[in-house]
């Protein structure tokens, strides 16, 4: 699957994300559902409305996403280009590994070891080709890794 992330650079979302992304809604439901409930019992705090208002927007966001979304044939697809919905692998200068899957911002916070492409680490290996060396412009400083791996579920 693919998505306009903004309105001049189309990301990769696979079907896994995908149903993640329709998990992610459900929940949001389920919350609103909850805090309809505290509303019809009087419970008109601020924080009720406050949270109600912030959930709604979440979930507005995620069905825009997931309206958004066509199949991801229609994009060539080269296994050695770091893409939405790749599991990539990292060789930090210590020798140290790790893989992260890239995904679309709203899924970052459904799972461990996922990178956003807003990410200073998402941003850097992006588009890149296995075996580069990338600078990662991050928080804490700039640091360069290698990128091991770009591999699709």
């Amino acid at each position: 699957m693919t998505v306009e992330s903004d309105r001049n650079h189309v990301a990769p979302v696979n079907e896994s994300s995908r149903r993640l992304l329709e998990r992610r809604v459900q929940q949001l439901d389920e919350r609103l559902e909850l805090l309809r409930g505290a509303l019809e019992d009087g419970q008109r705090s601020r924080e009720v409305v406050q949270e109600r208002l912030r959930i709604s927007e979440e979930r507005d966001r995620v069905l825009g996403l997931l309206d958004t979304s066509s199949p991801g044939d229609d994009h060539p697809d080269d296994p050695h280009v770091v893409e939405i919905g790749d599991t990539v692998g990292i060789r930090h200068a210590d020798g140290t590994e790790e893989q992260y899957l890239v995904v679309h911002g709203f899924e970052v916070e459904l799972g461990d070891r996922r990178i956003s492409p807003d990410s200073p680490l998402g941003r850097a290996v992006l588009g890149r080709h296995v075996g580069d060396v990338v600078d990662v412009d991050a928080p804490s400083g700039t640091y360069r890794c290698t990128v091991t791996a770009a591999s699709r579920a």
